[in-house]
């Protein structure tokens, strides 16, 4: 007659359905358990290779971030603050700057146009205003056909070469330009200041 072997203890698992988040993904990938900087993480690794806490990659856990070594021409902290406090000052100096065109009944891109168009010493081209503007020439030419149509600038055939088409103020345009460009100071000269404040590196 067969000896009956004994039955060997069953584990927690073996009893229970997995209940928590790590018991599912228990469940399902064997994970290995690693300890770092007292925070648990679940590890997914690949068969023969071997995860550390080298491995962030890897970790499927939250992490903590610790003490970080900064290489040879790594940004300091002051980089990040004089970076922030630029951004913050040309936002608010553009945000201000688009709110009143908006008011003046004319759009942020007119404004920029005709402020580039009275840059210049003689009308510019379309590809001189495409390059100030930062936007392609088509864009551009868009952009000079709306202004022409609500009369800030016109169109100009170049004196030497008929091809070419140069764009300037109207009248009206010039003195509204004006008008914005008095508006604009004192918040030019906020700007300014906050610029000069900015730690230098």
């Amino acid at each position: 007659m067969a000896r009956e072997q004994p039955s060997l203890p069953t584990t927690r698992r073996e009893r229970e359905p997995p209940s928590t988040p790590a018991e599912l993904l228990a469940a399902r990938i064997p994970p290995r358990l690693e300890v770092h900087r007292s925070t648990i993480y679940f590890v997914r690794t690949k068969r023969g290779q071997r995860a550390g806490p080298s491995d962030p990659a890897q970790r499927t856990g939250p992490t903590r971030q610790g003490p970080v070594t900064l290489e040879a021409g790594a940004p300091l902290d002051a980089d990040y603050v004089r970076l922030a406090r630029f951004r913050y000052a040309l936002r608010r100096f553009l945000h201000f700057s688009e709110a009143e065109a908006r008011a003046a009944g004319i759009s942020p891109n007119q404004y920029q146009l005709m402020l580039f168009v009275r840059a210049f010493d003689e009308p510019p081209t379309i590809a001189d205003l495409a390059e100030r503007l930062q936007i392609e020439h088509q864009s551009t030419v868009g952009l000079v056909d709306r202004s022409v149509e609500a009369g800030l600038v016109v169109r100009q055939r170049d004196r030497v070469d008929a091809r070419r088409v140069r764009v300037a103020l109207t009248r009206r345009g010039a003195a509204l330009l004006a008008k914005l460009v008095a508006a604009h100071s004192p918040e030019f000269h906020r700007l300014s200041e906050a610029l000069s404040r900015t730690p230098p590196s």
